[in-house]
């Protein structure tokens, strides 16, 4: 499997890249973002001020089953083909990366995120609950990504 995978490794790194980038553009295309924040915002002030700790919940289960994806992706070890762990990565990537595109805490995106939040009735203070408890999880979700594929690079080279 080994053999197999370092010979496609760095061309299916590459298509999933491409994939990830043209999932970002997708993602604010499909309105995703805006659906997100349809959802998030009334669940949210009905916590009041749990706000921040549910979201910050909410956005750790997403890192949790990110997680657990990856995991699954390593299990099989030699046993399934070559391209299964890219396969199970791919699904999982596409799942999780509009919840991180949306939530993650960089810098245009914490403003645009605040600003979908409040398109959706949210006062100042629930956007920053929500925000600030959201954000930290979602980034640690591409300290996540960033691992999984350059272990997964560093495995096929060996």
């Amino acid at each position: 499997m080994r053999e197999a995978l370092a010979d496609h490794a760095w061309p299916v790194y590459l298509v999933c890249l491409g994939v990830g980038f043209a999932h970002v553009w997708v993602v604010d295309e499909l309105g995703l973002p805006d659906r997100l924040a349809a959802w998030w915002v009334p669940r949210a002030q009905r916590r009041g001020r749990w706000a921040g700790p549910w979201s910050a919940a909410i956005s750790s289960l997403a890192l949790i089953a990110l997680v657990v994806v990856l995991m699954v992706a390593h299990l099989p070890g030699g046993t399934m083909p070559w391209w299964w762990p890219w396969l199970v990565v791919t699904v999982a990537l596409a799942l999780y990366l509009p919840f991180f595109v949306t939530t993650a805490p960089y810098v245009s995106g914490y403003w645009r995120w605040r600003e979908r939040l409040r398109q959706q009735g949210a006062d100042d203070r629930l956007q920053r609950r929500v925000s600030w408890w959201a954000g930290p999880p979602s980034f640690a979700g591409f300290w996540v990504i960033s691992w999984w594929a350059l272990t997964l690079l560093s495995r096929a080279g060996s």
